[in-house]
């Protein structure tokens, strides 16, 4: 039986220097088998070069790293970036958590709408629909879904 987080088990804050290694480590564990089957694999080069600090928060549950999110604001919408958590953390409402959260900071700083690439063969599409984001295009293997604030 899987058990919902409480938002008194979850933590969220700035991302620090010495949370490079852990989001490197969990992206390259996530997605490299996506990486892997629709690109060249995955590039820890390019992972440094989109690593921006500034825009990213770590999640944490009891102390514990879990997961990171990367969302920035440019104009009048929100972009998020990645989103991701360990997987025995998967499918217990964090995600949603974690979502409602951004929504809320958009709406906060007057955004409009929320955008995001995900690849179409990722389980999360059906998190994002059920959330009310919708596909407005479809490019490569990649979709670009959006919601309405």
């Amino acid at each position: 039986m899987r058990r919902s987080a409480s938002a008194g088990d979850i933590t969220v804050r700035r991302c620090g220097d010495r949370d490079y290694r852990f989001c490197h480590d969990l992206t390259r564990r996530l997605m490299g088998p996506y990486f892997e089957r629709h690109m060249s694999g995955f590039s820890p080069r390019k992972f440094r070069m989109r690593f921006w600090k500034d825009r990213i928060r770590i999640v944490e549950k009891r102390g514990r790293r879990i997961g990171y999110y990367m969302a920035g604001c440019y104009g009048d919408a929100c972009r998020l970036h990645e989103i991701h958590l360990s997987g025995p953390h998967q499918g217990k409402g964090i995600g949603t958590m974690l979502l409602r959260r951004v929504e809320r900071e958009a709406r906060r700083r007057g955004m409009r709408r929320i955008s995001l690439m995900v690849f179409s063969d990722n389980p999360s599409v059906r998190l994002y629909r059920r959330l009310g984001y919708k596909t407005i295009r479809s490019a490569w293997v990649n979709r670009i879904m959006e919601k309405e604030l």
